[in-house]
């Protein structure tokens, strides 16, 4: 079984992007979200999703608040963050929390964008397979 992931990102042109690099990665399922009321929704409908990856900044709820209400409600989903580099003190607080196990910083490359896809398997493989529940592997 595929592991499933949810990108959550306000970018059209970044949604599109992940669309065609999940494409080259068997073992990963992807849906995306153009917000994150839209990912709440996808999660009731498709989910439940192993890992969720998510902007930052987006109206409406932004991507902190998505992930601590996502992980509230299923502790084990795997949640990293992307961000323009901003070091909002939210962010910290959330990877202080255990919320986020780590983020990535944008804007990206195509390839970048696949590496961030196959790291955030990585790490969900990691934890499955060792049940650690440590810090991911950094992607800063």
């Amino acid at each position: 079984m595929a592991t499933r992931l949810l990108f959550v990102d306000d970018n059209k042109l970044m949604l599109k992007c992940v669309g065609l690099c999940s494409d080259k990665l068997h073992n990963l399922e992807v849906k995306t979200a153009a917000s994150a009321e839209h990912a709440l929704e996808l999660d009731k409908a498709q989910g439940p999703f192993d890992i969720i990856i998510s902007d930052y900044m987006m109206p409406g709820m932004d991507g902190v608040k998505l992930l601590r209400k996502m992980k509230s409600e299923r502790p084990s989903l795997l949640c990293f963050l992307q961000s323009n580099g901003g070091q909002d003190l939210n962010i910290f607080q959330a990877i202080k929390d255990g919320v986020i196990a780590s983020f990535f910083d944008k804007p990206m490359l195509a390839v970048e964008i696949e590496e961030m896809l196959e790291l955030a398997w990585f790490n969900f493989q990691e934890r499955t397979h060792t049940g650690a529940t440590g810090e991911a592997v950094s992607c800063w």
